[in-house]
């Protein structure tokens, strides 16, 4: 990490007079991400077969932050009084979940992380100079920034978006889909690998109908056994970056759909 500033849940460090810095020469760090393979060995054999992976733990980071010392006015203003550490902790040692994070380093404008903070005060001569800080991220990777498309589609009709995640595989985007008749909808969605089919039968005309898998939320739905719980994916392979959503239903409709690409990244 090269970088001194970052933007966690929309307010910036560098807005408060602080810096990321290290201490003692100690380096900024990551860990998680780590792919592990799962095989089966045969009876008889010597090889292990590949059957699937998975991922064992999330990304964590660790690095320091301290007061910026071109902003300050004396070596005084160098340490955390208590309304200082008060805010920073309101600020970044939240309780209510992980929110987002992104570090001003150049190239890396794309990478986000979804994340909380833990924070280390660190003395100097028995007063507060800076914190020790560990990052830990709800998954192995990184987000990319929130992409948005809004499409129209006739029956028969496909849209295609480019997957350029650095993981191959199905990602769920948030999906409102609002139908243009009363009727069947039903979307195919996915690249030549990876397809998924929704059906959402007895759609009313113009009534908005909200998918959204990762946070276990469906809106619009007069009842839900209407709805095949097969969500819309956008998905990728090695040689296929392309994701098509197609129309096979028996009404017109518009869709609305929010992803993040998957980041697989040191930073």
């Amino acid at each position: 990490m090269y970088c001194t500033d970052f933007v966690f849940n929309g307010e910036r460090l560098s807005d408060h007079n602080l810096m990321i810095c290290n201490f003692d020469g100690s380096e900024p760090t990551q860990n998680g991400g780590d792919v592990t393979f799962i095989t089966v060995k045969p009876p008889y054999s010597d090889k292990y077969t590949y059957y699937t992976y998975s991922y064992e733990t999330p990304i964590s980071l660790t690095f320091s932050i301290c007061k910026n010392p071109c902003k300050s006015r004396a070596d005084e203003d160098l340490y955390f009084d208590q309304d200082d550490q008060s805010y920073l902790k309101r600020w970044l040692q939240r309780t209510d979940g992980y929110f987002w994070l992104a570090f001003d380093q150049e190239g890396f404008e794309d990478v986000m992380f979804h994340a909380k903070f833990n924070l280390q005060p660190h003395f100097i001569c028995g007063r507060v100079a800076g914190y020790d800080v560990t990052v830990d991220t709800d998954a192995p990777y990184g987000y990319s920034q929130l992409q948005f498309k809004t499409f129209s589609l006739s029956t028969g009709e496909t849209f295609s978006v480019e997957d350029y995640s650095d993981k191959t595989g199905a990602i769920y985007p948030k999906i409102i889909i609002t139908p243009k008749a009363n009727g069947t909808v039903s979307i195919e969605s996915g690249c030549n690998k990876y397809k998924e089919t929704t059906i959402i039968s007895n759609a009313m005309k113009d009534i908005k109908i909200t998918l959204d898998k990762e946070n276990d939320f469906i809106d619009g739905l007069t009842n839900l056994n209407n709805f095949n719980f097969v969500y819309p994916i956008i998905a990728n392979e090695y040689n296929d970056i392309t994701s098509t959503f197609k129309n096979i239903g028996d009404v017109d409709c518009t869709l609305y759909i929010e992803y993040r690409h998957i980041r697989r990244v040191d930073i």
